[in-house]
């Protein structure tokens, strides 16, 4: 049970974060892939888009490495992430709208959520390892300093959500 909810907390840790990271990417800083072919041959303008992390913010990438990048993106999470958590919420849903709860199924399908979970933050971790081998050492600082700025944003939000937990004396 612990365990469970150690992971849990960690997921939800994990989509804060990306949260607040994509919440400091501009709408200017999204890159946009090349056009992608459809099943039937069609080629249809498909807008995929990748935020470049707040991290990466002001780094000043090089054309070069941007494409090294959505390659990277491609290569890691284009097919089995989002499909993968497509299932898990329906699974989650099916739980909630049934007639009866059934803890024992929920449990398993929260651990099977928490075990692909950890595997999402081994890619992520892995890729974001490989972008910011891509950088200069100039745009490792700057990316270095954007980190300890979203901790500090980070810190203010974590403080301020505690903030409203603590009882209000009167």
């Amino acid at each position: 049970m612990r365990k469970v909810n150690t992971l849990i907390m960690a997921s939800m840790l994990a989509l804060s974060t990306s949260t607040v990271l994509a919440a400091e990417a501009k709408p200017s800083e999204l890159i946009n892939s090349s056009p992608v072919s459809t099943d039937n041959g069609e080629a249809m303008k498909h807008h995929k888009v990748m935020h470049k992390h707040g991290m990466f913010d002001g780094l000043n990438l090089t054309e070069k490495q941007r494409q090294q990048m959505r390659d990277l993106m491609r290569q890691n999470y284009h097919d089995a992430m989002p499909k993968m958590h497509m299932d898990n919420i329906e699974a989650m849903h099916k739980f909630i709208t049934a007639d009866k709860f059934d803890e024992d199924a929920v449990r398993a399908q929260a651990e099977t959520i928490a075990k692909a979970q950890i595997e999402r933050q081994v890619a992520s971790a892995k890729v974001n390892n490989q972008f910011y081998n891509l950088l200069t050492p100039e745009q490792k600082a700057k990316f270095n300093q954007n980190h300890a700025e979203m901790m500090v944003k980070m810190q203010k939000n974590l403080d301020q959500m505690l903030k409203y937990q603590e009882p209000n004396p009167q």
